[in-house]
């Protein structure tokens, strides 16, 4: 007899989706072979089902975090992950504007009516107060234990765009309130455990991949900071090699030289007299021997000049290579500027790990349900391994590269007998480190464990060499002894140095966020403005 067996969902009275498995024989037929009586069963596998939806979410959600995705593609990425569950329809992504409100930077299924009127929390809204707390918020049209509270959805904007359900979702990067995702359902007003489980874990995942996504933006504006005032120099630098070839200059070469592009790739003395020739190549040596740091060699100009300057060099690092720096000032200025540039690679390798998370479930018998390549891979787990099934098995092969296995067992251990989330951070013997998210599933109504893995090996050494770098960045301007400010385009004061405070009787806490005209008579600035717009008129 025929076996029939096939998988769908079905929506409840209430609006809820629920997953059966049906199975069915034939098990009586007539005399002419037309079935009489059929046997079968059906199963609600709904919990599995939301188990393999937030693993598919997942590996999506790493599959884009792997192509490296800027702001705008991330965050709908994280909205379009979050609407995984059939149960919502709809919802968008807050993120923190800089006077504490938020402001909706991506939204799905919400109509242009509300959008006006939601698309901006003021920083005093009790919205934003829900945000800065850190805790999921449900609030749904029918009371459950995880959702009892209904005021959320009886708000007359949410009332009038026909939302039933509204899940919040704060995420918190760093300690800092940085988004919430605000998820939405017109069909139904309830939300299951698990899928709230589900959106927890999803959350954790989300403030990952945002913590990266700060850290290359504060690497990118680190660099152009430091760009900016490498450009900003204006005596004559030039970047060597080893061999005394010129790898870079800055604009003063250029413009106050006269020098074009030909002058990359030639030797430092084409920029000094003939005569100063073999100086300058003694120099180049002693400086990589370590025994010299400065000489007053004069240039030469494009055009057949010369300037008298007084040289000052360092050992520094471009483009992963060691170089000589160079720094040459007329010697008519008489404040001396020492200055050590580094242009180094360490400030381009702040990109976190991107790729996808290792995963592992098993269920209370030690039977492994589902292991993704990247846990294998992590783990450096053998193929015939994996496949024996037996998480038993796995854990005696992983246990070896381990610093602490002895904690590494009681922990396992432990939590199967739990229905504790857990986060811990692992160590191996040879340096990786491993951060650890276990938490319990339950599955066709048995409880089972989800293991997620991330190396985070590199992301603590990336963040050690941001450290070190902001922390030189400081160190070398303020120990500049010439003035040195940053402003914008507009000419307000965003940092200085100590001479530039003593020039103007200020602190730096003063000055920025000021003009040049706040340090002047209120009569004299209106003047200098006045004739300000006269001369641009």
């Amino acid at each position: 007899n025929l076996l029939y067996e096939a998988e769908y969902r079905l929506r409840t009275a209430d609006g809820r989706w629920l997953w059966f498995h049906a199975r069915s024989r034939v098990v009586q037929r007539d005399a002419a072979g037309r079935p009489l009586w059929t046997v079968g069963t059906l199963i609600d596998v709904s919990e599995r089902k939301r188990a393999e939806l937030l693993l598919q979410a997942q590996h999506q959600f790493s599959g884009i975090l792997a192509g490296g995705p800027d702001r705008k593609v991330l965050l709908e990425a994280i909205l379009a992950s979050a609407l995984c569950l059939p149960e919502l329809d709809g919802g968008g992504l807050y993120w923190r504007e800089p006077d504490g409100g938020y402001r909706l930077v991506a939204q799905r299924g919400l109509s242009e009516m509300f959008l006006a009127q939601a698309g901006c929390l003021a920083a005093d809204s009790p919205q934003a107060e829900v945000i800065r707390q850190g805790r999921l918020q449900c609030s749904g049209t029918s009371l459950q234990d995880h959702c009892p509270d209904s005021s959320l959805v009886r708000d007359a904007i949410l009332v009038e765009e026909g939302i039933r359900l509204l899940v919040a979702l704060p995420i918190h990067v760093g300690g800092e309130p940085l988004a919430c995702l605000n998820l939405a359902s017109k069909q139904v007003g309830m939300i299951g455990p698990l899928a709230v489980t589900a959106l927890e874990t999803l959350v954790r995942q989300f403030a990952q991949a945002l913590e990266r996504l700060l850290a290359q933006e504060e690497t990118a504006e680190q660099r152009r900071n430091l760009e900016g005032l490498f450009e900003a120099i204006i005596d004559y630098l030039f970047v060597l090699d080893l061999d005394g070839r010129i790898l870079h200059y800055n604009p003063a070469v250029a413009e106050r030289l006269g020098y074009d592009d030909t002058l990359l790739g030639q030797p430092v003395w084409a920029v000094h007299p003939p005569e100063a020739h073999d100086a300058a190549r003694r120099v180049i040596a002693e400086m990589g021997a370590g025994i010299c740091a400065s000489c007053a060699l004069p240039l030469l100009k494009a055009g057949g000049g010369r300037a008298l300057v007084d040289t000052r060099m360092v050992m520094g690092c471009w483009n992963g290579r060691p170089a000589i720096i160079g720094v040459s000032r007329d010697i008519t200025v008489q404040t001396r500027q020492h200055e050590a540039l580094r242009r180094s690679e360490t400030l381009l390798r702040a990109t976190l790990d991107s790729t996808a998370d290792g995963i592992l479930v098993v269920d209370q018998s030690g039977s492994v349900l589902t292991a993704n390549r990247r846990f294998q891979e992590l783990w450096r787990i053998p193929n015939e391994l994996i496949g024996s099934g037996q998480d038993e098995q796995l854990l005696d092969y992983v246990l070896d590269q381990l610093s602490d296995p002895e904690s590494f067992a009681q922990d396992v251990r432990r939590l199967y007998r739990t229905d504790e989330i857990h986060r811990d951070i692992l160590r191996f013997k040879d340096g990786r480190i491993f951060e650890r998210l276990s938490q319990p599933l339950y599955l066709d109504h048995q409880q089972a464990r989800l293991w997620n893995f991330r190396d985070i090996t590199e992301e603590r050494k990336t963040q050690r060499t941001l450290e070190i770098e902001r922390a030189w960045l400081q160190t070398l301007i303020r120990t500049i002894p010439d003035l040195v400010w940053l402003k914008d385009p507009d000419g307000v004061y965003l940092l200085c140095n100590p001479t530039f405070e003593r020039l103007y009787g200020a602190s730096e806490s003063m000055i920025v966020g000021k003009v040049d005209y706040d340090f002047v008579d209120p009569e004299l600035a209106d003047f200098f403005r006045a004739n300000d717009r006269a001369a641009v008129a």
